[in-house]
């Protein structure tokens, strides 16, 4: 029946299971023999001993990085959940392990920077390729920590299930950047953008002309005897000086211009802006210009003493026509150079005729080099006649015989050498023969007593600080009397009584050598020279005594 054939098939499968089962161990049972009789069945078991072995100590090293490594280490799943969380991470971030885990990634971002990321992130999951990145971060306290990611796709039966991150803490190296490119950027002791960056402003204001046709102009500002305050007061004193100067400057200038520093006490300024009309561009920049020349008025008090500056300042005024910045800043120095030439304080606006000159003085600077080189210089004596018709004193006289030519005529090149670098060498030189045409008239025994030779000095020998130092060896060295000679001064050199100047000629009276002001009475003298430095000699002026004689107000 129904019931009896339900048994006989439940029985027939159970029949059948157990014959399977039993099949299935004496197949176990003769591939053991099998193995055990050939040795084999040692070797799979210690494969697989071997095999655990190496998964725990695989294991264990990941562990062991995962904790100590330097960097932080995050894991995180699809939906940017933390899911691990180890030490490092808790030092650069803040958050402890049970604090970040199960959190958003966006934990440890700005808002606004995490949407940023995941957009870079969901990239990573598709292509489900590592990456590398910079990103800003923030740490619990809201401190904005830049970080270095490294990415790694965790992937398992070929589908992404998480992303393993290591994260270097680079806060440090992206602040010594910012630094090294400030420090090629901006002046270190003023904080203004030096030479190289201001280049490469004037360079895009020169395009930027170009396609608005519009002005501009470049103002090249010096200093005035700020030299005198570093040899004096020592470079600190300077420094303090030379920072209130450019916070002064930066308050005067517009809010779109640009103030830099190029070195020393030369600044530069960049006016843009100026409209398209010649004329009232040159006007908007004389009102810029004439309140930079103030910039120095009543600058600072330092330990009780109070700096005063006068400025000198050249203007280059440009447009689409130009297009060198370097020529364009030549331009403005050699206008500010005209203002030194013609007693500093001023504002000069560059021409033509500039270049000219400067050209010219570049020529004859050349050519005394060579004449010095090659003896070209001679020395003459003009005698010094008292009111009893005799002459004690010689006036010396530099000439210059260029070649086998002709002499030079002395106002061709005696202001551009007092004004080169070059007065140095041949100052020294004339206090030399002097000393040599002393030794050859006592010789000859025409050197009376109380005789002296006059020789000129300029304001850029005695702002060199070893000046009455070397005279001093020069006249040691010729066995010359310092009474014997005396050092002719103009009153430029006097502008500004400055304690360098007065200091070199009280060394030189020190030593016994006198002092003359020559032209006095034309420019700048007083009376109070008289009382305020060592002089021994005045010349008047040929004007004051020209007509001495039938002047009766004279």
């Amino acid at each position: 029946d129904t019931g009896n054939e339900g048994f006989y098939v439940a029985a027939l499968i159970g029949i059948l299971i157990g014959a399977i089962c039993l099949g299935i161990y004496e197949l176990k049972r003769h591939i053991f023999d099998y193995l055990y009789k050939n040795g084999e069945y040692e070797q799979m078991v210690e494969a697989h001993r071997l095999a655990e072995q190496k998964e725990k100590e695989a294991n264990f090293i990941f562990t062991q990085q995962w904790e100590n490594t330097p960097l932080a280490a995050i894991q995180w799943d699809r939906r940017f959940r933390i899911t691990r969380w180890n030490p490092s991470a808790r030092e650069i971030f803040g958050y402890s392990e049970q604090e970040a885990v199960g959190q958003s990634l966006g934990l440890i971002f700005m808002p606004d920077d995490f949407e940023k990321v995941k957009k870079k992130w969901r990239g990573i999951w598709s292509s489900k390729k590592g990456g590398r990145s910079v990103s800003v971060c923030v740490n619990r306290e809201g401190k904005k920590v830049d970080c270095e990611w490294h990415d790694s796709v965790l992937t398992k039966d070929g589908g992404a299930f998480g992303i393993t991150s290591f994260v270097e803490d680079i806060s440090s190296q992206v602040k010594s950047k910012k630094i090294i490119k400030s420090q090629a950027d901006f002046d270190s002791l003023t904080g203004l953008p030096n030479r190289r960056q201001m280049m490469k402003k004037i360079e895009r204001s020169i395009a930027n002309c170009k396609n608005t046709q519009e002005y501009s102009a470049l103002i090249f500002l010096d200093l005035d005897h700020f030299k005198d305050i570093n040899d004096t007061q020592g470079h600190d004193v300077g420094d303090i000086v030379l920072k209130a100067f450019a916070q002064r400057l930066k308050v005067m200038v517009r809010h779109n211009d640009t103030v830099a520093r190029f070195g020393g006490d030369e600044f530069v300024v960049l006016v843009e802006g100026l409209g398209r009309n010649r004329k009232s561009a040159m006007e908007n920049v004389q009102l810029v210009a004439d309140k930079l020349l103030v910039t120095g008025e009543g600058l600072c008090k330092i330990a009780g003493v109070n700096y005063d500056l006068d400025v000198s300042g050249g203007v280059a005024l440009f447009n689409s026509s130009v297009s060198d910045a370097g020529e364009l800043l030549k331009s403005a120095d050699l206008a500010m150079y005209q203002v030194k030439q013609n007693g500093r304080k001023g504002i000069c606006f560059y021409d033509e005729s500039l270049s000219l000159e400067a050209e010219y003085r570049v020529e004859v600077q050349r050519s005394l080099r060579e004449g010095l080189e090659k003896n070209e210089f001679e020395l003459y004596s003009q005698p010094i006649v008292d009111i009893k018709g005799e002459h004690r004193f010689f006036e010396t006289l530099l000439r210059w015989r260029r070649g086998k030519r002709s002499i030079v005529p002395a106002a061709d090149f005696i202001d551009i050498l007092a004004n080169s670098p070059m007065i140095l060498n041949v100052g020294y030189w004339i206090v030399e023969n002097v000393c040599k045409n002393i030794n050859q008239l006592r010789e000859r025994n025409l050197w009376g007593q109380g005789s002296a030779f006059f020789v000129n000095v300029s304001p850029k020998q005695l702002s060199d600080g070893d000046f009455s130092k070397r005279v001093r060896e020069i006249l040691d060295e010729n066995g010359i009397l310092p009474e014997w000679i005396v050092m002719e001064i103009t009153e430029e050199s006097l502008i500004d009584r400055s304690d360098h100047v007065i200091n070199q000629l009280n060394e030189l009276v020190g030593l016994g050598v006198r002092v003359a002001l020559d032209d006095f009475g034309t420019g700048y003298s007083s009376l109070a020279l008289l009382r305020d430095l060592p002089i021994q000699f005045l010349k008047l002026d040929k004007e004051f005594v020209r007509n001495l004689e039938e002047d009766p107000n004279n």
